[in-house]
């Protein structure tokens, strides 16, 4: 039902868009033919038919697509985020559009910078002010009480927390009323027991009970759900009230029989070969337009302090199979691992203290034994280049999981080691999400969620925003 809902709302600021787009057009062009080129005697505004039949319409479309990655059909944007969501789309679609007309020889056919300067401009101010109308109306409709439905959560833990923080945030045709729980009272929007079920659905019009407790009181579920069936209102469950994690599920069906399973990766069969394929094209032409780069760095590093140019260290690869991974040496020779050691246990504990986050023990980036050099190709990740071989080799894939170090796995639990499924990359979600940032849960489930919801769209997307945090990102 959420689902749906969202897919509704989400066709509902499609339909928005695309009219603000027409719209655009049909104001661009009254403002440079009655209000611009008026201005300048003996000059005429003409736009040639490419132009509007083939050249905006795909604009367009890449446009949307911008729109739709900067989670513009999300519905939880505020006023600046909202601007500022709406001009990164619209200038990263502009660039691309050009490259793209520039590719396809297209340029010549362009027609008046100046069109497509005012209809950035327009498209920009009009997408911003039907989203902002649409979203004002859309709130407006979900009040109405015909149309919204009265929620209620039994349990007051960590995913009761997560399931009302999202009813607040995202617009559905749900109302958020309040908690039930057995043992935290006295809360904010808390409603009483399971005794108090009966009074309260009736008294506040309760029309579905959301269930979040802990499997540890799985044995209450039944109670619930018969009290629902006899107040004749409507129930769900969250997947870890069974014991079952609550990232790795998804609702299937075998022959209308309704079924939980357990998130399977895309990543495998045809998917699996193609990514091999195109990874291995991707690492040889790296290689090859870097190769300058990599000659003046292994010139700096031999130059520099004395040892090899590259560094080898053992790392997790795809089932737990141990691999070398190559970087340029960074570090003098000899150096202990055993400090990072157990930093590394720290942070997989969660015992990081503030000491340890500033001195960045992790990175080891305050480190005397970190060379002059060292330094300068770490801040860019250029250390990482020849992790292509690896790509070669079929140790690694460009976009991946984290390469784990063997003696991080003594500390895994064991849903962190689903990270181990499928080869490491270069770059991932963990990578470029603030990887100095994150507690190690959270890492860990951003390569799940990769291994997860796979394609070729998010290795694209991933291997894009690497490049933004490389060259601009101080913490990564």
């Amino acid at each position: 039902m959420f689902l749906e809902q969202r897919r509704q709302i989400k066709l509902l600021l499609l339909g928005v868009d695309l009219i603000a787009f027409i719209l655009s057009l049909i104001v661009s062009l009254n403002i440079l033919e009655h209000i611009i080129f008026p201005a300048f005697p003996g000059r005429s505004f003409q736009i040639n038919d490419i132009t509007l039949s083939t050249l905006f319409p795909v604009l367009v479309f890449i446009w949307i697509f911008m729109n739709w990655r900067e989670g513009l059909y999300v519905c939880i944007y505020r006023r600046k985020s909202l601007f500022l969501g709406l001009l990164k789309a619209g200038l990263t679609s502009f660039l691309l559009f050009l490259f793209l007309a520039f590719f396809f020889k297209q340029i010549p056919h362009l027609g008046p910078r100046v069109f497509w300067a005012v209809f950035f401009v327009t498209c920009i101010t009009i997408l911003f002010i039907s989203k902002k109308v649409a979203l004002f109306l859309l709130d407006r409709f979900l009040k109405a009480r015909q149309i919204i439905k009265s929620v209620a959560i039994y349990g007051h833990g960590v995913n009761g927390k997560k399931i009302a923080s999202a009813l607040h945030k995202i617009r559905t045709y749900y109302n958020f009323v309040g908690y039930f729980d057995d043992f935290v009272k006295n809360k904010h929007q808390y409603l009483g027991t399971f005794n108090d079920i009966e009074n309260v659905v009736k008294e506040k019009s309760i029309d579905e009970i959301i269930i979040a407790l802990p499997h540890k009181y799985r044995n209450r579920l039944k109670e619930i759900i018969e009290e629902c069936l006899k107040l004749h209102i409507d129930w769900k469950i969250v997947p870890d009230a069974l014991g079952i994690p609550l990232e790795e599920t998804y609702l299937t069906s075998l022959q209308d029989i309704p079924l939980l399973a357990k998130k399977e990766s895309h990543l495998e069969g045809v998917n699996l070969f193609l990514k091999i394929v195109l990874d291995k094209i991707l690492a040889c032409f790296f290689l090859l337009i870097l190769s300058p780069l990599i000659i003046v760095v292994s010139i700096l590093i031999k130059i520099s302090s004395p040892g090899p140019v590259f560094f080898k260290q053992k790392r997790v690869g795809k089932k737990g199979k141990l691999f070398d991974v190559y970087k340029f040496r960074s570090m003098k020779v000899g150096t202990s691992s055993k400090e990072h050691e157990k930093f590394v246990e720290k942070v997989i504990e969660g015992k990081v203290g503030k000491k340890d986050k500033k001195e960045g023990i992790f990175k080891l980036k305050a480190d005397v034994r970190i060379t002059p050099v060292g330094r300068f190709i770490r801040a860019l990740s250029i250390d990482e280049i020849p992790q292509f071989i690896n790509v070669l080799k079929g140790d690694m894939s460009i976009v991946g999981p984290r390469p784990a170090i063997p003696y991080e796995l003594k500390w895994y639990k064991e849903w962190q080691k689903e990270r181990l499924k499928v080869a490491p990359g270069i770059t991932g979600l963990w990578q470029i999400s603030g990887r100095n940032r994150l507690k190690f849960d959270q890492g860990v489930k951003l390569d799940l969620k990769y291994i997860h919801d796979w394609s070729f769209s998010l290795d694209f997307d991933i291997m894009i925003r690497t490049v933004w945090v490389v060259l601009f990102a101080r913490e990564r």
